[in-house]
């Protein structure tokens, strides 16, 4: 089981994306209805009269205006031309026709009010000049799962050195504890009064704090946060990987409102970040159904993806779990919309992003991992695939949080297991921000999105999974920081 993110009506398809052909000057209009009768597109216009449902745009003229955002991926795209050639991890294909497609290309349709699927009103829509691209929009959950009671805080865990751990220790016997980095958890909710992230000063960029709105419980984000930069508290606490890091959180739950799309979540947010910088997705897409079994990764949509590539190209590191939809991610089929996740086959575009699986690690065979199956819940567990470039700890996980879900009394001071590829996810974004922190430290240029997932994917910098079980490697942080040159 997993903590959803959403209220079950909105765990179904609600919107309709529609990107609009790039030539088309949109951008004095802020619903779509109105820009296509401006610009002579009558059968998309008279389309939108007859539905008689709100239009936006994805990207809000309040999060940041057409031509800025525009103007950002120019910005990010000549910064590419100018990428070291002796370094292919910082280098993207030319010749891939979505380094032209601006996230101002894309608007909303919002059919909750509607009778009309959001599947018809997106193929009647395709077919419509003008109209480049639709598809409806992917429901989010938290990327959580559920196994087994917590562990102890003492005795083997992910801060040992390989084969067990991603030797966090390593960062820490030189006095890095991510210091002047800054780390994102995009999710639905947050205990921040918790004894272990209270100290943190969590800044709230965007969206509405889910904890306490509707009976939702935040214990899967304080869960997250807690593995990234935690703070100790005896007896009982856990120790967070880089508990001196900035901290700041965005959630695309809206309170009574529908959810925001998150490609609008994550534009927003790049304001706030910096070069260097890591975000941690903590949400999986929903495709094919309401429950985990369904996970995906969030980028298979096209405007996510594009999304999280503006933040990659940007300079910030991406964290983005696989999903505990237990998917072979190289057999999705790619439809309208939907990204396919396959490396090297047609129509593949790269986002950046570091894809995280999800492993069960016995400290007594430590030399082989094996990929994470949920044991309480058939038919849940970590996607794997040639996207999938590294992996984690994906069960009995000890965090801050409150497991069931909002039961614990008091919950400001409890801990619980963190599983699944968040729990993996967390783990790996904590190591990215020691990494970060090492770089500043010597005064070397941060690495990119590419470059960290390059040294996590290769085998020879930590610990193998076990054969053909499609999530990559574990990486150690010492031999990663040796791959980089720090």
């Amino acid at each position: 089981m997993t903590q959803d993110s959403l209220p079950f009506p909105q765990r179904r398809s609600f919107r309709v994306v529609v990107r609009l052909h790039a030539e088309l000057p949109t951008d004095p209009y802020d619903e779509l209805r109105e820009a296509a009768a401006r610009l002579g597109l009558r059968e998309l216009a008279d389309a939108l009269t007859e539905l008689g449902v709100p239009t936006a745009r994805l990207i809000p003229r309040t999060t940041i205006e057409p031509a800025t955002l525009r103007a950002r991926e120019l910005e990010v795209r000549e910064e590419e031309d100018r990428a070291d050639p002796e370094d292919p991890a910082s280098m993207e294909d030319p010749n891939d026709p979505e380094l032209a497609v601006s996230l101002t290309q894309y608007w909303l349709v919002d059919l909750s009010g509607s009778p009309e699927a959001p599947t018809d009103v997106a193929a009647r829509f395709e077919q419509l000049p003008g109209v480049e691209l639709a598809y409806p929009e992917l429901p989010v959950i938290n990327a959580g799962g559920q196994d087994g009671a917590a562990g102890p805080t003492s005795g083997p865990s992910h801060l040992d050195r390989a084969p067990i751990g991603s030797n966090v220790r390593f960062a820490w016997e030189r006095e890095q504890y991510g210091a002047e980095v800054q780390v994102l958890d995009v999710e639905s909710g947050w205990l921040f009064d918790h004894e272990a992230l209270q100290p943190l000063g969590v800044q709230l960029l965007g969206g509405v704090n889910q904890d306490g709105v509707g009976g939702f419980s935040g214990g899967h984000g304080t869960a997250a946060l807690g593995i990234v930069a935690g703070t100790f508290v005896a007896p009982s606490g856990v120790y967070g990987i880089a508990p001196r890091a900035g901290v700041l959180a965005a959630s695309p739950f809206n309170g009574d409102l529908p959810v925001l799309p998150l490609a609008d979540v994550l534009t927003q947010a790049l304001l706030s970040l910096r070069r260097g910088d890591v975000v941690l997705i903590e949400v999986a897409a929903l495709e094919g159904g309401t429950t985990t079994k369904w996970q995906r990764p969030i980028e298979r949509q096209v405007d996510v993806r594009a999304a999280i590539r503006l933040l990659t190209r940007s300079g910030i590191v991406v964290i983005e779990p696989a999903g505990n939809g237990d998917t072979d991610l190289d057999s999705l089929e790619t439809a309208s919309g939907r990204s396919p996740l396959t490396p090297g086959e047609p129509g593949y575009v790269d986002s950046g992003a570091v894809m995280v699986g999800g492993a069960f690690v016995d400290p007594s065979r430590p030399d082989a991992p094996k990929r994470w199956v949920s044991g309480d819940d058939p038919g849940v567990g970590s996607n794997f695939g040639r996207r999938v470039d590294c992996f984690s700890w994906a069960r009995k996980v000890r965090s801050s949080g409150c497991r069931p879900w909002g039961n614990c009394k008091p919950p400001t001071s409890a801990y619980q297991s963190f599983n699944g590829t968040s729990s993996a996810s967390a783990i790996i974004a904590g190591v990215a921000v020691l990494l970060q922190g090492l770089h500043n430290d010597a005064g070397q240029p941060l690495p990119s999105s590419r470059r960290l997932r390059r040294a996590f994917r290769d085998t020879g910098t930590g610990t193998a999974s076990e054969a053909d079980s499609g999530i990559g490697a574990m990486p150690d942080l010492e031999l990663v920081a040796a791959f980089l040159g720090v």
